[in-house]
């Protein structure tokens, strides 16, 4: 229950960062990952080679925060917190 509930919510709120094309580089995402959190970062690290221009974005954050989650690399407790930092970072993308 608490994931299903936990992956809504991850979904929801990181869904609308994805929208836009990202204009940022990597470089400015690479940065603000530095000041993230260790699990964050461990999100951020684990999601971005995943991402391409046609990938669903939202999608991954979702599955590699649960993937992160399952094999005991993130508290479950703070995934959300975690994912939505790591969100942020990515915002980069969409801003610069």
């Amino acid at each position: 229950m608490f994931m299903k509930r936990t992956s809504l919510i991850v979904c929801v709120l990181i869904s609308p960062l994805f929208m836009a094309q990202a204009s940022a580089g990597i470089a400015e995402v690479k940065v603000c990952q530095q000041k993230l959190p260790q699990q964050a970062q461990l999100i951020l690290t684990t999601l971005m080679p995943r991402l391409s221009p046609d990938a669903d974005a939202a999608k991954l954050m979702k599955s590699t925060v649960i993937e992160l989650v399952r094999s005991d690399k993130i508290d479950r407790a703070s995934a959300r917190e975690n994912a939505m930092a790591a969100a942020d970072c990515l915002r980069l993308m969409q801003s610069g």
